[in-house]
């Protein structure tokens, strides 16, 4: 749903998104999965400060959740809050590496070396483009 209101620019299905995951995390707030969607729609929609808590937020309640691991790597980055980026990319490592996902391996494996050569560098860069979302949830 997301991603179809954002490709199409549909801000009455992205008002319908963020209401939907709104919703969602009030009734269980400790379910990452449902923080890490909100998050998505968040951002989406330019809201990139809740987008952040939501993340957050989501990581607090469930350490091992792959994609909000990799999502709040890439708003910490996006952020220039490099070390905290940098220890979450690693810890999103770990889980990637556990589950034997290797397409979130290859990905968080990027996400390291544009941090340490970002750490390693003199000079401070513009944050860029985060990477896209980690994988969907299941729900449709």
């Amino acid at each position: 749903m997301i991603d179809k209101a954002a490709q199409h620019n549909d801000q009455t299905l992205l008002a319908a998104a963020l209401k939907h995951f709104a919703a969602a995390v009030q009734l269980q707030p400790r379910a990452a999965d449902f923080r890490n969607d909100y998050a998505m729609a968040l951002g989406a929609a330019g809201q990139n400060d809740d987008s952040l808590a939501q993340l957050e937020a989501g990581f607090q309640a469930d350490l091992n959740h792959l994609g909000v691991s990799f999502n709040l790597t890439n708003a910490y980055a996006h952020r220039q809050r490099w070390a905290e980026a940098l220890a979450v990319a690693r810890h999103a490592l770990s889980l990637a590496q556990a589950e034997g996902n290797t397409e979130m391996i290859d990905r968080i494996n990027d996400q390291l070396r544009a941090l340490n050569e970002i750490l390693n560098s003199d000079s401070s860069p513009t944050p860029s483009q985060p990477d896209r979302p980690a994988v969907k949830s299941s729900r449709p």
